[in-house]
């Protein structure tokens, strides 16, 4: 039989085992997703950065940063998303 001190030091233990490695939890869910895309565009001039989100999100979409440091999500297939994206700063 199992003393209870050991028996409670197995049940503690046995999460630490699970699939939650590093480099299974960075491509298992994305940090950053699009779930809706603004309904405006964003003007030009206020936007300071801007990064593509990860291929396993379920929407495609690029995040804008603007200088109020707000975050924008906008749908990529938008003809002036991309104008963004390709225009130089």
């Amino acid at each position: 039989m199992i003393s209870l001190a050991v028996f409670s030091i197995l049940i503690i233990s046995i999460p630490g085992f699970g699939f939650e490695s590093e480099t299974y939890g960075r491509y298992d869910i994305p940090q950053s997703c699009c779930h809706s895309y603004s309904l405006r565009k964003i003007p030009y001039k206020i936007v300071t950065d801007f990064y593509e989100t990860s291929s396993l999100c379920h929407k495609p979409g690029v995040i804008f940063f603007t200088s109020n440091g707000h975050q924008h999500f906008a749908n990529p297939c938008e003809s002036w998303v991309w104008r963004y994206v390709i225009s130089p700063k």
